[in-house]
């Protein structure tokens, strides 16, 4: 049989057949590139895009035949196709472990993309990449790229060529699944936004700047795996309301057309109606797509191109939206308050020692709770401080202490000041008998150093006449020791306007080894400070040493001498702020800007909760006995060192205590620790709030530590 071929548009002729616009396809506005019908030289034919429609057959006879449609219909379609697509047995998990357990398909993969091996690796044992007769294969999904793979979308290997490279790809997937349904990366539930590239190449070179590690909670990205996206895009995109379309940078074909250009509007020719916000993201000149971009510049700077290039991104409109802009409704107004923030539960979040006196602190005053819960917590941190740490794992040494960072911030007039001031009167208490303690030993030695200078003034006078007459004498009773030099040590507790050199001088005494609490009442004084042109950075780069508790400072400085060293620096901070006061560092902390360096982040208990709606004046005595509990639990703390702590284990190298989660609870701490960091380093949160998630760890350790000992 044949067609008339001059009732055909597009004709060209290939090898073996004649390739042009299917006229079925056409009358239904679809075949743009004319390619869609191909003629062979026995007289068979077949579309492309309805192989097993017959109805689709018989139009096209219809359209450009001479015979009659039952009397050509075996010839036409002498080219097998079952009615519906089935799914292949296949078994995508022994492809994706074959290349998994292939190193040469892995460096050879690796070295052809421009990925790093460990990065290949993570693909393979995500299930993401296979191998399958010796060449590299996505799977194949049906239903809109979602479900189990039933087949393969094989490559063959690119090897480079003179400067150029040569093209080959083949696909084994049921039939009737070409062209193949989208690749879904990183798919989540209900995504409302995505982005949307034509390349899997592409994707993955983007994906793995973004720190994807192949998990199923990650970035969702649509891969149409060439030009000529089919209907199944729509399904896949239902219900997402922004696409981001990642361009590839193609020349001009000789008839003018160009293939990237023609994927974009194929694409926005198949969007959802949920779809409302587009925006196009192309490559930088002189690359063709962005795996040649990963390609060819340092990873580092193809990392800070992808985390920038949606600021670069072109806003786009589809045309039936474009027509209809004037009959948008009127955008809805900003909220005019922040969300609410729930209130602090005591009863969950604090143990049963520390419960009682912060809810009669907080009816006392009406305030929220976390008020008086995170300064008290702060607190006992900070006299706890480096004397006992924690190693939530079994046998790692890995050790977190207890000083923590805590802020309390609300707007002028919240009683942040008298929250403060109740949770800190144990502090206060044991800094009080500090100080009298140290005035009475400091009486004491006043006179023991007057009886000594006398002494000293009788051996001056003996040691000379022994001189005179060639006699020996003792040097040392001459000798000033530098305790009676300067006196009896002072334990300090806390302090609130200190220089990084006052703060070392403190830390360096033995007697406050274990740390010490900056306490400011206004947090916005001490941002004031390391905003100093010219002190603040020294100050700014002691407390960031002094977060860990365990971390050395040593000073050399002309004038106060060299080697003035602190073992273990550990400084805790707690202070109030208000909301203006923190914006600013907010946004430089979010726009990674010089003051960037993690000091806001710090603040693991940093609370900012809604005042109570209502208020009513309460006037009763405080709850003596929820007082001498806790002020029990500052002592004990304060006077218990070292194998004294029950079950306490000492580091042989360097020299601290410690206690270890039990096996149970070890095992919750490194399950959660695991999904948590995988979570962080997608990349789907900005690099500020991820940094502050990542030092939950120590918050987590801490409170635990902080909890035990106040139980």
């Amino acid at each position: 049989m044949k067609l008339d071929t001059a009732k055909l548009e597009k004709v060209k002729q290939r090898p073996g057949k004649i390739i042009a616009a299917c006229p079925a396809c056409v009358e239904i506005g679809r075949d743009t590139k004319g390619d869609n019908l191909a003629i062979f030289d026995d007289g068979r034919f077949a579309c492309a895009a309805f192989q097993t429609d017959k109805e689709h057959a018989r139009r096209i006879l219809e359209l450009a035949g001479r015979e009659d449609w039952r009397e050509t219909r075996q010839k036409c379609h002498d080219l097998p196709c079952p009615e519906k697509p089935k799914a292949e047995s296949i078994d995508w998990n022994q492809d994706t472990q074959r290349l998994a357990g292939t190193p040469d398909s892995l460096a050879r993969l690796a070295a052809w993309r421009g990925w790093p091996l460990e990065y290949v690796k993570r693909l393979a044992s995500a299930g993401l990449l296979g191998l399958h007769t010796g060449r590299v294969c996505f799977p194949v999904c049906m239903d809109a790229g979602r479900g189990e793979p039933v087949g393969r979308h094989v490559f063959s290997w690119q090897e480079e060529r003179t400067g150029s490279q040569t093209k080959g790809d083949a696909w084994f997937a049921p039939a009737g699944t070409k062209p193949l349904p989208p690749l879904l990366l990183g798919w989540s539930k209900q995504p409302r936004e995505i982005a949307l590239m034509e390349s899997q190449w592409d994707a993955l070179s983007v994906l793995h700047a973004l720190r994807w590690d192949g998990s199923a909670r990650e970035r969702p990205f649509i891969v149409t795996r060439g030009t000529s996206p089919t209907e199944a895009l729509t399904t896949a995109l239902e219900g997402v309301e922004t696409v981001w379309l990642w361009m590839q940078r193609d020349e001009p074909k000789t008839d003018g057309s160009i293939p990237a250009e023609q994927w974009l509007n194929r694409c926005l020719s198949l969007l959802p109606a949920s779809v409302r916000h587009l925006w196009r993201v192309d490559p930088p000149q002189g690359f063709k797509d962005w795996n040649d971009v990963q390609r060819g510049i340092a990873p580092a700077e193809f990392a800070r191109m992808i985390r920038e290039a949606k600021d670069h991104a072109i806003k786009i409109q589809r045309p039936e939206m474009a027509a209809a802009d004037n009959s948008l409704p009127d955008p809805l107004p900003l909220p005019s308050s922040l969300p609410s923030v729930p209130a602090f539960d005591c009863d969950r979040l604090l143990p049963l020692n520390l419960r009682g006196y912060v809810q009669d602190c907080a009816e006392r005053l009406q305030v929220d709770p976390a008020f008086v819960a995170v300064p008290l917590i702060v607190s006992l941190g900070s006299v706890l401080g480096n004397r006992l740490g924690l190693r939530p794992k079994v046998y790692d040494d890995y050790t977190e202490f207890a000083n923590i960072w805590g802020a309390i911030m609300g707007r002028p007039a919240t009683l942040k000041s008298p929250s403060l001031s109740v949770a800190l009167r144990f502090i206060e208490k044991l800094e009080r008998t500090a100080n009298e303690a140290h005035q009475e030993s400091r009486a004491e030695w006043k006179q023991e150093q007057g009886v000594a200078k006398i002494r000293r003034q009788a051996a001056a006078e003996n040691a000379k006449k022994a001189a005179k007459q060639g006699k020996d004498f003792d040097p040392a009773s001459l000798m000033l020791d530098e305790e009676e030099e300067t006196g009896p040590p002072l334990r300090r507790f806390t302090c609130n306007d200190a220089s990084p050199e006052s703060l070392h001088s403190i830390l360096s005494r033995p007697e406050n080894a274990t740390g010490v609490l900056l306490f400011t009442d206004e947090l916005s004084g001490l941002i004031a400070r390391m905003n100093d042109p010219e002190r603040g950075a020294a100050l700014r780069s002691f407390l960031l040493s002094g977060w860990n508790g365990y971390q050395p400072a040593v000073v050399d400085r002309i004038g106060r001498g060299e080697n003035l060293r602190v073992d273990r620096c550990c400084v805790s901070v707690l202070g109030g702020i208000q909301p203006g006061k923190l914006a600013p560092l907010v946004d430089a902390a979010v726009k990674e800007s010089a003051q960037d360096d993690g000091w806001l982040q710090r603040f693991s208990l940093l609370v900012y909760p809604d005042a109570p709606e209502d208020f009513r004046c309460i006037d009763r005595a405080p709850d003596a006995a929820a007082y001498a509990e806790i002020i029990g639990i500052f002592e004990r703390v304060e006077s218990t060192h070292g194998e004294q702590w029950p079950g306490a284990e000492q580091d042989p190298q360097r020299g601290c205590w410690f206690i270890r989660f039990e096996p149970m609870a070890a095992a919750h701490f490194n399950e959660w620790i695991e999904a948590e960091t995988k979570a962080l380093r997608s990349g789907d949160l900005g690099a500020a709030i991820e940094s502050h998630f990542f030092k939950y760890r120590k918050a987590v350790c801490a409170l635990a530590l902080l909890f035990h000992i106040a139980t």
